[in-house]
């Protein structure tokens, strides 16, 4: 490893470091760099960390949906799967305390509705939409 200084307006940075140097995701995108992950959606996605350290998408698709793509254990992408519903929107995305992904999203007569993963970190595993303020059935973590 090299080090540098650097003085940029005022400030010094030192220990810089060369970039082959630096160690690597465990998660990457790939050594060409960003990759497209297709689809055609609307708005803004939504992104989330599973427990495990991979990374999850959530976005509305062209028929009102919010579809859902995730990091598989080696990094290479699942591809993209409809969680359904009808919504406008963005969504958003939050983990709970015991580590499940949580999916909220505006429905079409203005009510938020959220889905939620069965368990920590899997991924394809879904409860159905509910409104908020409705409680899903009752999760059994094994």
């Amino acid at each position: 490893m090299r080090e540098q200084k650097s003085v940029t307006s005022g400030i010094q940075w030192e220990n810089w470091h060369e970039v082959d140097a630096m160690p690597k995701p465990v998660y990457d995108l790939g050594e060409d760099g960003v990759k497209d992950l297709g689809g055609s959606f609307v708005g803004r996605p939504a992104v989330s960390v599973s427990t495990d350290g991979r990374f999850e998408v959530f976005a509305i698709d062209a028929e009102g949906a919010v579809s859902h793509n995730f990091q598989e254990s080696g990094g290479k992408w699942r591809g993209w799967q409809s969680l359904g519903g009808s919504f406008t929107g963005d969504p958003m995305v939050a983990r709970n305390k015991d580590g499940r992904i949580q999916v909220f999203a505006l429905d079409k007569d203005g009510q938020v509705q959220f889905r939620v993963q069965r368990e920590p970190s899997k991924s394809a595993i879904w409860d159905g939409w509910y409104p908020l303020g409705v409680a899903p059935p009752p999760v059994y973590i094994r």
